[in-house]
C-alpha cells in the first residue's frame, strides 16, 4: 500500500470546506454547482470557489461569491499618514459623512459591499485627518457592516476540531483543539502505525488518526453499535488511498 499526498491544493467540486465569515463565525459547507448556500446575510452560490487555492478570500454578494484581494487589518487605502497626525482636533458631531442614509441605502441595493465602503471613505470629511490606526479601525468597522467576507479554510484535524467546538461542541464531547493535539501526540500515530481506535466524538478523533497515517498503516475503528458513528471523517476530504487504511469493526461481532 502506498501513501499519497493530498491530490491538489485547490478547491474542487464535492469538497467539504470551512467557511470563515468575517473572522467571526465558521461553518461547514459542501461545494456544489448552482446550489445556494447561506453566508452571513447573503444566500449565494459557491461555484466561483472551484479551482481556487485553499485560503482564498471572497466577498459574498446576492448571487455569487467574488474573489477579492487579501485584506490586512492595518491597510490604509488613502496612502501614508504623517507621523505628526493625531485625533486631538477631531470632534464626533455625527456630520463627517457627506452621504445621506438614503444615498447609502441606494448604493447597497446597486453596488457591491466593497464599492459602498470605498464611497464612504471617499466622502468622509475626517478620514484623512485620522491616525493610521484610526483609519484602519474605521475601514474594518465599515467592512464588517457592509461587506460579507468569507475565507475558504481547508479542513484538517485542527480546523475541523475548532469549527465543531464553536458550532456544536456537544457532538465531539466538547473536545478543544489543545486537548485534541495532546491526545494525537500521546497516541504516537504515524505512517505505518497499526491503530485500534474507540471513538465517541462522532469520528473527530478517528479523522485525526487517519490524517496522521497518510495512507500508510492500518486503523481499526471499534464501535459498540451495529452502525459506526463516524460522520466527521467525511469532513476531512480524504482521498481513496488515505481512507484505505480505515476499517470498521462492531464489538458485537467479537
Amino acid at each position: 500500500m502506498h501513501g499519497t499526498p493530498r491530490e491538489t491544493p485547490v478547491i474542487k467540486e464535492g469538497d467539504t470546506v470551512i467557511l470563515d465569515v468575517n473572522d467571526e463565525k465558521r461553518s461547514f459547507a459542501i461545494i456544489k454547482r448552482k446550489t445556494n448556500t447561506k453566508i452571513g446575510r447573503e444566500n449565494c452560490q459557491l461555484d466561483n470557489a472551484i479551482g481556487q487555492p485553499w485560503g482564498s478570500l471572497f466577498e459574498a454578494t446576492k448571487r455569487a461569491i467574488v474573489l477579492t484581494d487579501e485584506i490586512e487589518d492595518a491597510a490604509v487605502e488613502a496612502g501614508e499618514v504623517p507621523q505628526s497626525v493625531n485625533n486631538s482636533a477631531l470632534q464626533d458631531l455625527n456630520n463627517a459623512q457627506t452621504l445621506s442614509q438614503s444615498d447609502i441605502s441606494a448604493m447597497k441595493s446597486e453596488l457591491s459591499g466593497k464599492s459602498v465602503v470605498d464611497a464612504l471613505i471617499a466622502n468622509s470629511a475626517t478620514f484623512k485627518s485620522k491616525t493610521e490606526f484610526s483609519q484602519a479601525k474605521y475601514i474594518n468597522k465599515k467592512r464588517k457592516k457592509y461587506m460579507t467576507l468569507v475565507r475558504f479554510v481547508r479542513p484538517c484535524a485542527a480546523t475541523v476540531c475548532e469549527t465543531i467546538y464553536a458550532k456544536a461542541g456537544n457532538k465531539s464531547m466538547f473536545l478543544r483543539g489543545d486537548t485534541f493535539s495532546r491526545l494525537l501526540c500521546a497516541s504516537n500515530a504515524h505512517a505505518n502505525s497499526q491503530m485500534l481506535v474507540v471513538d465517541e466524538t462522532n469520528g473527530l478523533i478517528l479523522g485525526g488518526i487517519v490524517e496522521r497515517l497518510g495512507g500508510l498503516g492500518r486503523v481499526v475503528h471499534a464501535h459498540r453499535t451495529g452502525n459506526h458513528q463516524a460522520d466527521t471523517v467525511r469532513r476531512f476530504n480524504f482521498s481513496a488511498a488515505e481512507l484505505s487504511v480505515l476499517h470498521h469493526l462492531s464489538l458485537r461481532d467479537l
